[in-house]
């Protein structure tokens, strides 16, 4: 029961862990995100890149389309997209989004998890 698992299974009663993935369609982060699926946790994973296309593969719960990271519209985006979902935790994959992100992250109501933004 220790590992969130009951006869194999997930424990039911366990709170899934809400996680906000940028470039969501691309192969790094799906990468990540089968690995969240591998894992004993429960996770709900909550998708989001500015093309819409690439969306569309995207392994996440939610899928949602978002403007490009030097969009003025970018952060304000994510931020309702973080506040409207629930998530927890973000993951940026794509270096022009994490760039963005770890310069603003003050911006945002979830972790980041990430070093200094002169280090990125």
């Amino acid at each position: 029961m220790a590992n969130g698992r009951t006869n194999g299974h997930r424990n039911a009663h366990s709170h899934p862990k809400r996680v906000l993935v940028t470039g969501a369609a691309g192969a790094p982060a799906l990468n990540y995100i089968r690995s969240l699926r591998m894992a004993p946790e429960s996770f709900h994973l909550i998708g989001a890149d500015s093309n819409r296309y690439q969306l569309l593969a995207a392994e996440t719960d939610e899928r949602h389309l978002v403007p490009r990271a030097n969009d003025p519209d970018y952060i304000p985006t994510l931020r309702q997209l973080i506040e409207d979902t629930g998530a927890e935790f973000i993951f940026t994959q794509p270096d022009v989004e994490l760039a963005v992100v770890s310069a603003r992250r003050d911006e945002l109501p979830v972790r980041t998890f990430l070093p200094a933004a002169r280090t990125v």
